[in-house]
């Protein structure tokens, strides 16, 4: 059997004796190409696993190589047990580890489509929710045979799926319980496992760097979300048969759209597991945030001139306005007063101490992830906004400052952009 590179990449760095992944697998009978190693450790930096510029674990990679399941999966469920929704992330994760599986080959009847629609959320576009809530109307039910027919054919499910399901929460859960993290399950740590809004948003970010830029405003025609949506590497991709919001009514409200998978058919590529996600999940869990400007402040002190709007930036295609600089430091201090309580709590367990300190970042965190409208100390409305791109040249920045380190980075000119940049506001 054959496993995901970047899951024995983790297995190889989790053994201290190892130095290179390179020429460890340049052992193997049929070893990966050299680009593939490098393009999986530069995912695997992307998520947090492995330091940068070495080839060493961090405190999430040691976690995640015990785990068996894709490493971004497996980030969502360590997050989500620390942010008070393991059990709810633990079903969802499963769901999304056995991918298009779990739906019956073919076209959904309209009946199905309007079950599924259903139990998709308010906005009737995320496939995490529709997942969640299917997992938790079929552990609710009493299991007689009649109940699973009538649950199969409601929604277009394969039983043996389901049953897949079960089996890798429960390999997965053991895992926690055994992993120094077992009270992360228990009801009085557990506290929000009914706060959808908060396990999307742990979801969408944990999926980082999986992201598509979706056309909020033309990306329905006829109530289909037909596009255009952008991924990374794709300029069109389309979503797939099993996306609910393929064939929702209602348009989607975040502008950056978290997959879980991408499968190619013919000359085009589908997304799978789609969701919106908002711009909080993404600047908490990106592996780096900067603050940058067109011009230097100090510049624009000494000439007198206002300063303009600040951008977050994740890299050079993926970046949010922000008012000021001051919303823009308090989210880098939020975002790095998580870590160090997060990397704690993975390196040592949940003692005593690390659960006081968590339960109280999470008086803070939780309603930052969770709350769209203006939140006081991080943010006021339409304090976010997202930077659209045509084309995937990055903006030109005088000046830039790594918001984990508080330090200045040196910029480089970047070549002239073939279309004008477009800001469209998040938050109304």
């Amino acid at each position: 059997m054959r496993s995901p590179l970047e899951n024995v990449l983790l297995n190889i760095l989790s053994d201290v004796d190892n130095k290179s992944c390179s020429e460890f697998l340049a052992k193997a009978l049929s070893p990966p190409k050299p680009g593939a190693i490098s393009g999986s450790l530069n995912t695997l930096r992307r998520i947090g696993a492995v330091q940068l510029g070495a080839e060493k674990l961090t405190p999430l990679g040691w976690r995640l190589s015990q785990l068996p399941i894709e490493p971004k999966l497996g980030k969502m469920i360590l997050h989500g047990c620390l942010l008070g929704c393991g059990n709810s992330v633990l079903a969802l994760a499963s769901c999304l580890g056995v991918g298009r599986d779990l739906w019956n080959p073919g076209q959904a009847t309209p009946s199905q489509e309007r079950h599924r629609l259903l139990l998709a959320g308010k906005a009737q576009n995320s496939d995490h929710l529709l997942l969640l809530n299917l997992m938790r109307e079929w552990n609710s039910m009493k299991p007689t045979t009649e109940n699973k027919s009538f649950f199969v054919l409601k929604y277009g499910v394969q039983l043996s799926v389901l049953s897949k399901i079960g089996q890798l929460r429960h390999q997965l859960k053991s895992y926690v319980e055994h992993s120094g993290m077992a009270d992360s399950l228990k009801p009085e740590f557990c506290s929000e496992d009914a706060n959808d809004e908060l396990i999307q948003a742990i979801a969408a970010g944990c999926l980082f760097p999986s992201m598509a830029r979706a056309d909020v405003e033309e990306s329905h025609r006829g109530g289909h979300c037909r596009g255009p949506i952008i991924s990374r590497k794709e300029m069109h991709v389309a979503l797939s048969a099993s996306c609910v919001a393929r064939g929702s009514p209602k348009p989607f409200d975040q502008h950056w759209l978290a997959y879980s998978d991408k499968v190619k058919i013919e000359d085009r590529v589908y997304l799978c597991g789609v969701a919106p996600a908002n711009p909080q999940a993404l600047v908490l869990f990106s592996d780096r945030l900067y603050l940058a400007s067109k011009a230097n402040p100090r510049f624009l002190v000494r000439e007198n001139h206002q300063l303009e709007s600040r951008v977050l930036q994740v890299d050079d295609w993926l970046s949010f306005l922000v008012l000021s600089e001051d919303d823009a430091r308090l989210i880098g201090r939020l975002r790095r007063l998580y870590r160090r309580v997060a990397d704690e709590a993975f390196r040592r367990g949940l003692t005593n101490d690390t659960k006081e300190t968590i339960l109280r970042v999470r008086e803070q965190l939780v309603p930052f992830l969770c709350d769209r409208k203006p939140y006081s100390g991080y943010g006021r409305k339409n304090s976010f906004a997202i930077q659209g791109r045509k084309r995937r040249a990055p903006e030109a920045a005088a000046w830039k400052v790594d918001l984990d380190t508080e330090e200045e980075v040196l910029e480089t000119q970047p070549e002239e952009a073939t279309e004008k940049e477009s800001f469209r506001t998040v938050w109304g």
